[in-house]
C-alpha cells in the first residue's frame, strides 16, 4: 500500500455507518482497483480475517505485528468499547499490485529502497508541512542515499 497518498475522501464519505471512523481519512493504496478495493491496516490481533502484512525482503524468524483486514465493523466495535482508538487504523482504497516475481526482480535491480522504520510511521497521517516519505528519507544517513565512489 502507498502510505502517504491521501485521497480527498474520508470514511464519513464512503462508509458513514462506521461512526467511530467518520473523521478518518482514506488513502489511495495504489493505482489498481483489483479484487477487494477497500481495506485497512492495523496492529490489533484477534480479527478473524487478519492477514499479516509481510514485506520483502524479510528477516527470518521475525514476528510481524502489522495486519490488513476487511473487517471494519469489528474495528468500529473495538473503538466503541474503548479497546482501540480510531487512530490505530488506516484505511485504503485500491492497492499496488505486481505480477508473480516482479517485486523480487525490481528489488534485485535496486529499484526500491528498504529501510527499517517503526510501524508508527504507517499511522502518521500528518501530511504537512512535509509528507511522510520526505520525513523518512530526511532522517536517513546521507551515505545511504549517495552512491559510493
Amino acid at each position: 500500500y502507498m502510505l502517504n497518498n491521501r485521497s480527498s475522501k474520508s470514511m464519513g464519505d464512503s462508509k458513514p455507518e462506521y461512526r467511530m471512523f467518520r473523521n478518518r481519512p482514506i488513502f489511495k493504496g495504489g493505482a489498481t482497483n483489483r479484487g477487494s478495493s477497500f481495506t485497512m491496516l492495523h496492529r490489533k490481533g484477534g480479527f478473524p480475517e487478519n492477514r499479516a502484512l509481510r514485506v520483502l525482503p524479510g528477516p527470518e524468524n521475525i514476528e510481524y505485528k502489522l495486519y490488513f483486514s476487511p473487517d471494519i465493523a469489528m474495528a468500529n466495535e473495538l473503538c466503541m468499547t474503548k479497546d482501540a482508538t480510531p487512530e490505530e487504523f488506516k484505511f485504503f482504497e485500491w492497492a499496488s499490485v505486481w505480477s508473480p516475481k516482479q517485486l523480487e526482480q525490481e528489488y534485485d535491480k535496486k529499484m526500491w529502497l528498504t529501510i527499517k522504520a517503526p510501524s508508527d510511521v504507517i499511522f502518521d497521517d500528518n501530511q504537512a508541512p512535509f509528507p511522510l516519505w520526505s520525513r523518512i528519507v530526511a532522517s536517513l544517513p546521507h551515505d545511504l542515499l549517495r552512491p559510493k565512489k
